[in-house]
């Protein structure tokens, strides 16, 4: 069944702040295994008939095997959540925007307005002006484009964001509101110039991709919104932080002091955090807050993102993925100051033979436990395979059993296809109440994974307030026996990707209120369980 949106109408208010084989190339078939609780999919059997061209070359640019993410937005307003992918080179054809109409999807490129994007590795979706509809954001090698939503199926190309002169790659973005006056601005990632051809091997002689020291490193940017009507483009300069090789950016209050944070996922070198101080971004403090390096004061090859309040202390938790033969690394948040956790937690073991890239803490079993969801694939050119330049590598879960107590899990699928992954997004694609996944393959189709837990009671949660989803809302329910689960409104994160904000809980019947602190007045409403609609997603809409 289609749940589409409540809108809740009764409101208290409540006084503010209290390497492996090479990778099958035929196209997947779905998994009948009935003690999986997932069904993996070509994305073609959906009619997501898109294959991501990596655009390889002689000349082995660092920007090949990097890929491109997934963008989940629901463009016409309809209820069911729809996909933009990225495309980077285009012998494969161009990005596409498909349609979702009760899981029939349609190509919509043309009519949309957005045919021929290509180069591109990010795409996110926000609505930047406020006019109810979500626009699209997307960046990558020498581009930076804002379409607007017209709200009648149609994207324009916004003038109020350019790319800036010189050679540029833009990796990824995270929206949020800086100064708190209710207009999403942005932090977007740059990474490294190839403009000189960078010649490297492998050890066993063989040309291969070069690490991002070989090259010189490109300035950030930070986009500060003037009423949904201009941006003011700064870049980030050496009097913030050093300018590093960045793939992953997330934006949330990690200090709780009621401004919005930036955290960095950096290719090699340290990890920064800029705290946010009354609407000004302090210099960067990742070394003393913990969150720079792994437990041995190692840098890493960053390059996704997970972030969420896996132990329920009220403080966002970080998970980030890392380079094959290292560990993906676990923050965890104490008001603020971060500590590996990694080893402690047994969340070493089965990462360091893969690559990971996007990522999610995310609840993929109905159980309102965090889970861990990455997926993976090699940067490193293998001669031996003749279809692709890059190993395949497996799609990896660790089940949340609750207080922080991560299992490896290999019985939820039997899928056994090695794909060299890259963009990761999370989307309730059926509007069932749990959280199917779009991973984006380099150099490969498109990966659909639909989520069979089936849950008996749920209900899903759209904060809405300024006319749009409040992108850095603190959301926080009760039951009868004074426990609580904390969850951030986002759509950052991952690799290069956009998800799906909508907030999703489980077996709700002890659960009594529902408190939102919303990001721009920081005040907090609170809301009776009892009143929403079960089995369905209500809109919230602020009146602070």
């Amino acid at each position: 069944m289609i749940h589409k949106y409540h809108l809740l109408i009764t409101i208290v208010f409540l006084t503010a702040c209290s390497q492996n084989e090479p990778v099958n190339e035929e196209k997947t078939k779905p998994q009948n295994d009935t003690k999986s609780i997932i069904t993996v999919l070509n994305g073609t059997v959906l009619g997501l008939d898109f294959k991501h061209d990596a655009a390889f070359s002689e000349e082995f640019s660092i920007y090949e095997p990097l890929g491109s993410g997934v963008a989940i937005l629901d463009y016409d307003n309809d209820g069911d959540m729809d996909v933009f992918i990225p495309q980077f080179g285009s012998s494969m054809g161009y990005s596409k925007l498909y349609n979702n109409n009760q899981m029939k999807f349609t190509d919509v490129t043309q009519s949309a307005g957005l045919q021929g994007l290509d180069y591109l590795i990010f795409a996110s979706a926000a609505d930047v002006d406020n006019n109810g509809y979500t626009d699209l954001f997307v960046g990558g090698k020498n581009k930076l484009a804002l379409w607007l939503n017209q709200g009648n199926g149609k994207f324009v190309l916004s003038p109020m964001i350019s790319t800036p002169r010189g050679k540029q790659f833009y990796t990824g973005v995270t929206w949020f509101d800086i100064d708190r006056d209710g207009f999403l601005d942005a932090w977007v990632t740059n990474y490294v110039d190839d403009s000189i051809v960078a010649l490297c091997k492998s050890a066993n002689g063989n040309r291969d991709y070069c690490p991002p020291k070989s090259y010189q490193q490109l300035s950030d940017l930070l986009l500060i919104n003037k009423n949904g009507i201009s941006f003011d483009l700064k870049p980030i300069d050496k009097n913030l932080g050093d300018v590093s090789p960045g793939l992953g950016v997330v934006a949330d209050d990690f200090d709780n002091n009621g401004w919005a944070d930036i955290y960095l996922a950096n290719d090699g070198v340290a990890n920064q955090l800029f705290y946010n101080v009354n609407g000004k971004l302090s210099k960067d403090s990742a070394k003393i807050s913990g969150a720079a390096f792994n437990l041995m004061g190692a840098s890493e090859a960053s390059m996704g993102i997970a972030i969420g309040d896996v132990d329920n202390n009220g403080y966002s938790d970080l998970y980030v993925t890392h380079f094959k033969g290292e560990t993906n690394t676990f923050y965890l948040n104490k008001k603020g100051i971060f500590t590996d956790k990694t080893a402690s937690l047994k969340l070493v073991k089965n990462v360091r033979p893969v690559t990971g890239f996007g990522t999610l803490l995310i609840d993929y079993n109905a159980d309102n436990n965090l889970d861990i969801i990455t997926v993976n694939g090699s940067t490193q050119h293998n001669k031996s395979l003749t279809n692709n330049r890059l190993l395949g590598e497996p799609i990896q879960f660790w089940h949340n059993l609750g207080r922080l107590d991560f299992r490896f899990d290999t019985s939820i699928t039997n899928d056994l296809n090695l794909r060299v992954g890259r963009g990761l997004a999370s989307v309730d694609f059926d509007n069932d109440g749990d959280y199917d996944f779009v991973i984006n393959n380099n150099n490969q189709d498109l990966t659909v994974i639909l989520n069979n837990s089936n849950p008996k009671q749920w209900i899903g949660i759209i904060p809405v307030c300024k006319n749009r989803i409040d992108y850095g809302a603190k959301l926080q329910i009760t039951n009868n026996k004074n426990n609580s689960l904390y969850r951030t409104v986002h759509a950052d994160g991952s690799y290069a990707s956009s998800i799906d904000a909508r907030i999703l809980f489980y077996n709700t019947s002890s659960f009594e209120t529902i408190m939102i602190k919303w990001s721009a007045s920081q005040k907090i409403e609170e809301f009776n369980m009892p009143e929403l609609i079960m089995n369905s997603y209500n809109k919230l809409i602020c009146h602070s």
